[in-house]
């Protein structure tokens, strides 16, 4: 937000180019600073357009996703650092681990976050989860199946033909703070990440 101090980015942070975003900027403030097309989406909007903004031409080896808020625990919970501390995290961050993995959230405690439970995920047809997951590491059917009977209900017969690439569980860690490699990023073509942003 447009009143956001976000001055422990570059104060703290000086190793790491940055990009900052306002999603609600007033008319003066929008001429020379980096916006969203909308203020939709909470942090989605600013990390997808700085994704499209730099697909072609400058996307970093690591990209670490980050809120505005530097650190408290009612603001950022969003990394278990001691008292909550972006720059904490950012400083400790294992890049040739992450490099490797391609991926890591910010956050290493479960709690809060998806818990693992008996109940299957009745959201996902098989053509969806193609759609958004069919170009990523994303594994294929879940090892533990649920009720079949309560999975097949709800597909319909191309979904049931597609069915065993369909996980019927998705579950994660908290919050939306992470670093992601550039390769992770490119897994997806930029045209799958712009037909998403006037949607929802």
């Amino acid at each position: 937000m447009e009143g956001a101090d976000v001055s422990w980015v570059t104060d703290e942070l000086p190793d790491w180019k940055h990009a900052i975003y306002t999603v609600d900027p007033s008319n003066e403030t929008r001429a020379h600073t980096l916006t969203t097309p909308v203020n939709k989406g909470h942090e989605a909007m600013a990390y997808l357009t700085y994704i499209i903004d730099n697909y072609n031409s400058s996307m970093p080896e690591v990209v670490a996703f980050l809120h505005s808020h530097r650190n408290s625990f009612f603001q950022a919970w969003h990394d278990d650092t001691p008292l909550h501390d972006n720059v904490h995290a950012m400083r400790h961050l294992r890049l040739d681990y992450m490099k490797e993995r391609g991926y890591v959230n910010l956050r290493c405690n479960s709690n809060p976050g998806c818990k693992q439970t008996k109940k299957g995920n009745l959201h996902f047809a098989g053509h969806v989860w193609n759609e958004v997951m069919g170009n990523t590491s994303a594994p294929a059917f879940s090892q533990q199946p649920t009720s079949p009977g309560a999975q097949q209900a709800h597909l319909t017969p191309d979904d049931k033909e597609r069915s065993e690439n369909v996980t019927p569980r998705i579950w994660a860690a908290c919050c939306a703070q992470f670093a992601v490699s550039r390769e992770q990023i490119f897994r997806r073509p930029v045209w799958a990440t712009t037909s998403r942003l006037g949607s929802g």
